[in-house]
């Protein structure tokens, strides 16, 4: 961390409580950083930087401890940090399908019923359809009524 981006400082003989001052001062301005979102993700490609503007993704998929982002022109990255902390950080602008799928609001084009047979309780399998996105995300019972109310809003 650069000196500009410092939040509080300790001097030698460090109190307890002032060091959990100090820490809760730097949890706080994590939050605040978090919660804005830049306007592009920030990914390595072919050993480089680039940016990708947040209206160009489609999705963000964890598999393996690795949250991987997809863009309506096919192109998956490889993002730092885990799907909460993304989660938390683009806020409305996303929707959790599933425990390992987030996707853009802006992109849910609409629900597939993916068979017509039923669980033991009588529910039927659903599926997300994304723009630009050939393939069915699938969608978790928890969340199938949340994604009914956004498609019926917009």
């Amino acid at each position: 961390m650069r000196a500009d981006h410092a939040v509080d400082y300790l001097l030698k003989l460090i109190k307890i409580s002032r060091l959990q001052t100090a820490l809760s001062r730097v949890q706080e301005k994590n939050l605040e950083e978090s919660s804005v979102i830049c306007p592009h993700f920030k990914v390595f490609n072919r050993n480089r930087m680039i940016g990708i503007p947040w209206q160009q993704a489609r999705y963000l998929l964890a598999e393996h401890n690795t949250v991987f982002l997809f863009t309506g022109d096919g192109e998956c990255y490889e993002l730092p940090k885990t799907l909460v902390f993304w989660e938390e950080s683009l806020g409305d602008k996303i929707i959790r399908l599933h425990r390992n799928t987030l996707v853009f609001r802006h992109t849910l084009d609409s629900l597939v019923r993916m068979d017509d047979t039923n669980d033991d309780e009588g529910n039927a399998s659903w599926a997300a359809k994304v723009l630009d996105i050939e393939n069915l995300l699938p969608v978790s019972r928890r969340q199938l009524s949340a994604i009914r109310r956004i498609l019926r809003d917009n």
